[in-house]
């Protein structure tokens, strides 16, 4: 079990700030804790929002998100943050 949490399968989490039941950030701020609580290796989180306001975004790097992407998001933009946030 020590080897699975040293090597995560999980490198990054793509969340969205409008989802049904919780928020992005709630979401990001639970997984952030599971990922300490289990000692697993740093997970990269990417946000996804359609807000592009500075209170919104600041209330979503509050979150210890990564990278956030105001949709919508090209292909392009974000194969460049994965690169960012050496994922690819």
């Amino acid at each position: 079990m020590d080897d699975q949490k040293n090597n995560n399968m999980i490198k990054c989490v793509i969340t969205d700030e409008l989802m049904e039941f919780v928020d992005g950030s709630s979401s990001i701020k639970l997984l952030k804790q599971l990922e300490k609580k289990n000692k697993i290796k740093k997970i990269a989180y990417i946000s996804l929002t359609s807000f592009d306001d500075d209170i919104n975004k600041i209330n979503i790097h509050s979150s210890g998100v990564d990278a956030i992407i105001t949709k919508p998001c090209s292909r392009i933009l974000l194969q460049k943050t994965l690169q960012n946030l050496n994922i690819i």
